[in-house]
């Protein structure tokens, strides 16, 4: 039996600070990844965001895509490329699947990683 989650009502602002790296291309999440030369680190955020998910009894929630706010109320959508890495944690008795995922932000291919709280079906971007 599948199951889709339509767009959770999160919606969050995101914070930069003036130490990141910005350009006219990369807007959004993009603008979060700090660069030092030529190799990024990866930032933690702990972000709600709004995700496009399919469900299917006994297996992990499946993202497809999400959606944030940047800081000047501009709605960005990215779509998921690619899952690397799905782990199951428990934290404070909560479950949380934890994604590693792959996607072009802003011209770029980009690692990051989200979370999913089971109990609570909160969607969150934690590290980009």
């Amino acid at each position: 039996m599948f199951l889709t989650q339509v767009w959770t009502s999160h919606i969050i602002t995101l914070q930069t600070r003036e130490d990141v790296h910005q350009t006219r291309t990369n807007k959004g999440l993009a603008s979060l990844c700090e660069r030092k030369g030529s190799v990024a680190k990866m930032k933690m955020l702990q972000k709600d965001i709004d995700v496009l998910a399919t469900f299917c009894a006994g297996e992990p929630p499946e993202p497809h895509r999400f959606r944030v706010k940047d800081r000047n109320d501009a709605v960005h959508v990215f779509k998921v490329g690619c899952i690397l890495d799905i782990s199951k944690e428990k934290y404070l008795g909560y479950d949380i699947w934890k994604y590693k995922c792959q996607s072009i932000i802003g011209r770029r291919e980009r690692v990051y990683e989200m979370q999913f709280i089971v109990q609570k079906a909160l969607w969150q971007l934690v590290k980009i």
